[in-house]
């Protein structure tokens, strides 16, 4: 018997506080929810959600979710309200080459999202978690 959106307005409500809230949404990366429950959740989980950039993303009924699943795993969002960005582009499983592709599209999409482009760009350094940084520009 499905549930009405009201019963799970509810149950939201309760099980929800807003400690739980924000626990929940620091452990997730990203999120997907079908379009009819966009207003449900941004009722109930918009406060928090909205300012740290993670609203779901609308699934529409005849949209495969597991094709926005897999482009959502391989996309990187970038903010920053500081002129540094630290940007994560791998881990030590990774080959040094796939590791360096994908530096280099970060640095390409920072260099296009810039007024001036790559002369907005004063320096690059690569590092490992707790290896000393390198200037590679």
């Amino acid at each position: 018997m499905p549930l009405e959106v009201e019963e799970i307005e509810e149950a939201v409500r309760k099980a929800l506080e807003v400690r739980k809230k924000r626990n929940f949404v620091e452990s997730v990366d990203f999120l997907i929810a079908s379009a009819e429950l966009m207003p449900l959740i941004g009722r109930t989980l918009g406060v928090i959600f909205g300012p740290r950039d993670k609203m779901p993303e609308p699934v529409p009924p005849s949209a495969d979710p597991a094709k926005i699943l897999e482009r959502l795993k391989r996309t990187v969002k970038v903010r920053s309200k500081s002129t540094t960005l630290w940007v994560k582009v791998g881990n030590e499983k990774m080959p040094p080459k796939e590791i360096a592709e994908n530096a280099y599209t970060v640095i390409r999409a920072v260099e296009r999202s810039l007024e001036r482009g790559w002369q907005n760009i004063a320096s690059i350094y690569v590092k490992t978690t707790m290896g000393p940084a390198v200037r590679v520009a």
